[in-house]
């Protein structure tokens, strides 16, 4: 007797249910009428079916799994509605807390990733009153940065400009902050915070003794890449660092995920092994969940582990282990309790990696064994090949990034770094007891291999292409399904999958046109701005971090840079153009006053000129001293120009502002006064502001 799967698909019909929830309270958010109108009709129209599947039920004439399906969709886009609604109402009333405020929060994240200090606060009090959320701080280096004594715990006070999160704008919702629950960006100087010392968490110890452990027996650099390996971590790494591994398309094993989930139940499954399922089931299902707990519940992690319980659990009880249902199921249950996830970059991949496994996996599979591959071989190919195939759609729209090699790199590197996890996982506990920490550069070593392999790859030419999908590009996701095995289609499937492609294709490749007429404020911590117009892109400032004008850039979905206007020409922007260049085309690189440590960019091939051979962006000076650029009635200014002497333009993008003109709009990443009415916040604490 073929036996049936423990939740019999019931989830496929839940599932779609549920993605209609999340429709619904999508467009609660911009058009509350239209939300409200949309919720009233799903969930009458499931409670409808409901009733008659049961009268149908009650006269034999359909199964129950038809009647749980209807009755499980209706409970849970109640639920999902609800918790949409509130998440809304949430978001609005931290809205009316942006301005300038007195804060004070307890410590419980710390970023250098981007060489900048961001600080994120919890337990916030904005004017003495408790507020929800948390808070993105970033300090501006001086010094004697305050920011480099702050750790886990701490409490942090100061008077700042907060900028409230909006959870949608411009058609986006913010899946980022949703997740992360940071509801206010601010920046502040150094000098201007009050820090005492707290208490951090139990969690908060066990990772800050693991990664001291790790930095301290290997060094700063491998040390926080077997961290982040270990806990999705990335804080402590270098930007570029992250930066090659995604551009290869192997960025994952950096951020925990359904593999790292895999690898503990697959080390769990040989220990335990001998104790009987009934056993060994339970205890593993205690230490999944005590990792994600540890790792704080990213959507890829609880996707994993929900996976892996419905697995096991139906192994227990003597069911048919089904990909597809417990998919369907761990998407369902998360977006009923976090509706607005399916807007985040994690989630969106997470499930379309194990997605593309569920449709082609095993027909590749399948097809390659036949045509003369070995078995294991086969495998790999397929799984690899499935996923690349589930995640380029969210890729594409999230990252505006396809690897077309990372198919090939990740059938060579996972059983690697399935071998680094376990080394890394076994020695951690015995590196622990005092004396044995050198243990530790066993995986030092393991790590360099990968660490050279992700760098040299990186390098090589159309390793990753650049696109600018729209959010279409989803629909590639049920002509997948229609394509996949799941989907009882005797004839037509290669067309199918064909179609798919092409689709995929078409979207990624037609995209969103360029933003125009704006300029866009990459980073809260520096003066640097882009300035997109009239179809061309400038990118003006110092250019001191290439990670946040590279991001910047690809949010505007610019192609290439027209010109760069620099302030100064230092080592640090030279090393940053350096760095733009190999991503993007430069046209030229404008300058008031020359200086020597420019050599390295122009022996790499970038073309500079003096500024008053062009006419696009003028030279403003003051007492024969460049004070910035204008461009239009835009005055770009540099940290050091006085206030007084930018007073006459109609705008003036300015790092900090004390004297202010009434006739002036400020584009300033921290201010005395500020008018929010004319700025937009972004998700990383830059905003964008029109150009008339």
């Amino acid at each position: 007797m073929v036996r049936s799967p423990i939740n019999f698909r019931v989830f496929l019909i839940v599932a779609l249910s549920v993605t209609g929830a999340v429709a619904c309270a999508y467009a609660y958010l911009y058009i509350r009428a239209l939300g409200v109108t949309l919720a009233v009709v799903l969930i009458v129209s499931l409670a409808v079916s409901s009733a008659v599947f049961i009268v149908k039920f009650l006269r034999k004439t359909v199964k129950l799994r038809v009647v749980i399906a209807f009755l499980l969709s209706t409970s849970l886009c109640i639920i999902a509605i609800s918790f949409a609604a509130s998440a809304a109402a949430s978001y609005e009333k931290s809205s009316e807390l942006g301005g300038n405020a007195s804060v004070s929060g307890r410590v419980c994240a710390v970023d250098t990733q981007t060489g900048v200090y961001r600080i994120v606060l919890e337990d916030l009090k904005i004017n003495g009153s408790a507020a929800l959320g948390k808070m993105c701080v970033t300090i501006s280096a001086s010094d004697n940065n305050i920011a480099e004594t702050v750790d886990y715990g701490y409490s942090l006070s100061f008077d700042a400009h907060l900028s409230a999160v909006k959870l949608a704008s411009d058609g986006n919702v913010n899946g980022y902050s949703y997740r992360t629950g940071i509801r206010y960006y601010a920046t502040v100087q150094s000098d201007n915070v009050s820090v005492s010392a707290g208490s951090p968490s139990v969690r908060e110890r066990m990772l800050g003794f693991i990664r001291k452990l790790y930095t301290d027996n290997m060094g700063d650099g491998y040390g926080n890449l077997a961290f982040a390996m270990l806990t999705g971590d990335k804080s402590g790494l270098d930007s570029e660092v992250t930066d090659y591994f995604s551009a290869v398309g192997i960025g994952h094993i950096l951020a925990v995920s359904g593999l790292h989930i895999g690898f503990v139940a697959m080390l769990l499954n040989f220990a335990l092994r001998k104790l009987g399922k009934k056993i060994a089931y339970p205890v593993t299902v205690a230490v999944i969940i005590a990792y994600a707990a540890l790792v704080d519940f990213s959507p890829s992690v609880v996707r994993a582990a929900i996976m892996t319980c419905v697995a096991m659990l139906a192994d227990l009880v003597g069911g048919r282990r089904d990909i597809l249902s417990s998919l369907l199921c761990a998407y369902s249950f998360i977006l009923t309790f976090k509706p607005y996830y399916l807007f985040e970059s994690g989630f969106a991949l997470s499930f379309g990696a194990i997605f593309g496994i569920a449709m082609f996996a095993n027909s590749i599979k399948r097809f390659l064994v036949r045509h003369g591959a070995h078995a294991k071989a086969a495998s790999a190919i397929g799984a690899s090949t499935a996923v690349q195939a589930g995640v380029n759609p969210a890729q594409a729209f999230f990252f505006n990034k396809v690897q077309p090699l990372s198919v090939i790199l990740n059938i060579a590197v996972l059983p690697y770094v399935a071998a680094v996890f376990t080394v890394t996982v076994c020695l951690t506990p015995i590196a622990a007891i005092p004396h044995l920490g050198a243990t530790l550069k066993a995986i030092e070593y393991l790590l360099m291999p990968l660490d050279y392999v992700a760098y040299g790859i990186s390098r090589v030419p159309y390793s990753s292409f650049t696109v600018y999908a729209s959010a279409a590009v989803a629909l590639c996701y049920p002509i997948m399904f229609c394509a996949g095995e799941f989907f009882m289609m005797k004839r037509g499937k290669i067309c199918v999958a064909l179609y798919s492609a092409a689709v995929y294709f078409a979207f990624s490749l037609i995209g969103l046109p360029m933003m125009n007429n704006v300029i866009t404020v990459p980073d809260s911590a520096y003066a640097d701005s882009i300035v997109t117009a009239d179809g061309k892109t400038y990118v003006v400032g110092y250019i001191c971090n290439a990670y946040s004008v590279e991001r910047a850039l690809k949010d505007s979905r610019c192609k290439k840079i027209d010109a760069i206007y620099l302030f100064e020409i230092t080592y640090r922007s030279t090393e940053c153009i350096i760095d733009i260049s190999e991503t993007y085309e430069i046209g030229t690189v404008y300058y008031s006053e020359f200086d020597i440590s420019a050599e390295p960019a122009l022996l790499h091939g970038v073309k500079y000129e003096n500024v008053v051979n062009q006419n696009i962006f003028e030279e403003f000076r003051i007492g024969g001293r460049t004070i910035g650029y204008s461009y239009k009635d835009i005055l770009f200014a540099r940290d050091d120009a006085d206030d007084r002497d930018v007073f006459g333009y109609g705008t003036v993008r300015k790092k900090h502002v004390e004297l202010t003109s009434a006739d002036t709009v400020y584009l300033c990443n921290y201010a005395n006064e500020f008018s929010e009415k004319y700025v937009n916040t972004l998700k990383n604490g830059s905003y964008r502001y029109g150009i008339k």
